[in-house]
């Protein structure tokens, strides 16, 4: 008789503490309208943890949907299923002039943008595609996650001038998915805007007959 009594008081306290930390989360202007929190699997190593001003939760964290529950100062992402979710890879969406266009300038910038944060991003990972221009070098390239800045000298002559990507499998997500999937080539872009170069002019002289 005593455990039975001992099992239902040990339930009585167990739900009680949950409805008063229903209540606190209510309160705090924070839901979860389906959540499971347990503390083994992968949530369970170092690092496994949510945070979010003055509060945190550690272990296993799981939604029926991928994506992120938020309210107050507290952001949630969803365990495995947000993970999973997320494993397209990235890809370029777009390669911009910064510069005006025609230039004249020795050196010329773009904005390379990403589908999603990524890093590893430098110079190797990019190629130029030029006509009637010498000397031309990807110079420094700057910014991210999700936003990098190129800069390019335009060396000498008068042509065109286009950024490319070259996918290496050196760029890669915060998951470790590199740009376009795995393999290299399967990234590559070469759709970008392009610059006309005019550096070099011809100077016509006036012919004098005496």
């Amino acid at each position: 008789m005593k455990r039975k009594w001992s099992l239902a008081l040990f339930l009585f306290v167990g739900l009680l503490t949950l409805l008063s930390t229903i209540g606190v989360a209510a309160v705090a202007g924070y839901t979860l309208d389906w959540w499971s929190v347990d503390g083994g699997g992968a949530g369970s190593g170092a690092g496994s943890s949510s945070t979010g001003g003055p509060y945190s939760l550690g272990g296993s964290i799981g939604q029926p949907d991928a994506g992120t529950s938020a309210g107050g100062s507290f952001s949630l992402t969803g365990g495995f299923w947000a993970v999973a979710a997320d494993l397209v890879p990235p890809l370029v969406v777009s390669s911009v002039r910064i510069n005006p266009n025609p230039t004249i300038l020795p050196s010329v910038g773009f904005t390379v943008t990403f589908s999603k944060p990524v890093s590893g991003v430098d110079t190797t990972d990019f190629a130029l595609t030029v006509s009637g221009l010498t000397d031309t070098s990807v110079s420094t390239v700057t910014g991210g996650p999700s936003a990098y800045t190129v800069t390019v000298s335009t060396g000498s002559g008068n042509g065109t001038l286009r950024l490319d990507v070259v996918d290496n499998d050196s760029i890669i997500d915060l998951y470790g998915i590199p740009l376009g999937g795995s393999g290299p080539g399967n990234g590559n872009f070469t759709t970008g805007e392009v610059y006309t170069v005019a550096q070099a002019h011809t100077i016509f002289l006036p012919l004098v007959m005496r």
